[in-house]
This record gives C-alpha cells, sequence and structure tokens, in this order.
C-alpha cells in the first residue's frame, strides 16, 4: 500500500511541475488525509495552465504520459478542480 500511495503521489506531483504553468519558485502543495476505509492523496499549484488534467491515449512510442494511466489504475476514484489554483486528487482504497 505504501508503494501506491507513494507512486500517486509522485506522478500528481510530477504533473504539477511539468504541466502547471507555474514560474520557478511557485509553490506546489501535497496534501494526504487518511479515512477509514482509503487514502485521499490532493497537489494542488497555482494553475496557470489552461488545460485539465486527462487522460491522452496510450502511446507506447513515447517516453512520457503514462501518469495518469497509472494512477487511474491504482485508485478508487480520481479528478480535479479548479479553485485558487487547481487540485488534482486521488483516492486509494485501504
Amino acid at each position: 500500500m505504501l508503494d501506491d500511495v507513494l507512486l500517486v503521489a509522485s506522478e500528481l506531483t510530477t504533473n504539477a511541475v511539468q504541466h502547471s504553468g507555474a514560474p520557478p519558485g511557485s509553490e506546489i502543495a501535497l496534501r494526504a488525509q487518511l479515512s477509514a476505509d482509503a487514502i485521499l492523496i490532493e497537489v494542488t499549484d497555482e494553475g496557470r495552465s489552461r488545460s485539465t488534467p486527462h487522460m491522452r491515449p496510450m502511446n507506447t512510442s513515447l517516453p512520457r504520459g503514462f501518469g495518469l494511466p497509472v494512477v487511474a489504475a491504482l485508485a478508487r476514484r480520481w479528478g480535479s478542480e479548479r479553485r485558487d489554483g487547481m487540485r488534482v486528487w486521488a483516492e486509494l482504497p485501504l
């Protein structure tokens, strides 16, 4: 379980760094919340990019684009919302 949690947190954080559109030095927040039957992982960034996180069709000839499919495979559910920045979250069952 710990490996799955760390992998999902890493993928969501990497996506925020690579795709948020925020300038160097901007903050990214990582939060984990434990409940009786799940752990919720949230990553929030400044959300300057106009795009919304989404899974792309798999293309094994490219060295990227596997992060959200991995998150979707491990999580019970995942999503994103734009508030004061972009929040992307994943809920993993315990």
